[in-house]
């Protein structure tokens, strides 16, 4: 049985080569804030808290050795209504971001009626969807 969640109950990690340069790219593209952020013993950023909407993200430096050091690029879907998907793509278009497929209307099994949404990659390759598609649970 699962506790009783005080907060998100599922929080994917981004590992990043450049920490701050990952963290810097989340708030200007994608208008992720910042909850938490910590040195390691070097002064260098190692760990952040990330928040977007009711959601968040933890952020780390890649790992070089231990199991996370096996952890590839990721893929995320964040979701929003029709509107603030829209002012994130400005946003995004006006940060410089690289977009994959542009703001659009798009449909598929799970959403026959179309949802709009855009697809973007970060500087360190992992990909990211701003979508209004948001499935039932």
């Amino acid at each position: 049985m699962n506790a009783p969640a005080i907060g998100p109950s599922l929080i994917p990690g981004v590992y990043y080569d450049n920490l701050q340069s990952g963290v810097d790219w989340l708030i200007s593209t994608l208008g992720f804030e910042t909850k938490a952020s910590y040195n390691g013993p070097s002064g260098e950023p190692e760990f952040a808290e990330l928040a977007w909407g009711n959601g968040m993200i933890f952020v780390s430096r890649t790992p070089r050795t231990g199991p996370w050091a096996k952890a590839g690029k990721t893929c995320i879907c964040l979701v929003a209504n029709s509107h603030a998907v829209e002012a994130h793509y400005r946003q995004a278009v006006d940060a410089g971001a690289r977009i994959l497929r542009p703001l659009r209307r798009s449909t598929s099994p799970a959403f026959p009626d179309g949802v709009m949404g855009f697809d973007l990659e970060d500087p360190e390759g992992n990909l990211w969807t701003v979508s209004e598609y948001q499935p039932a649970r």
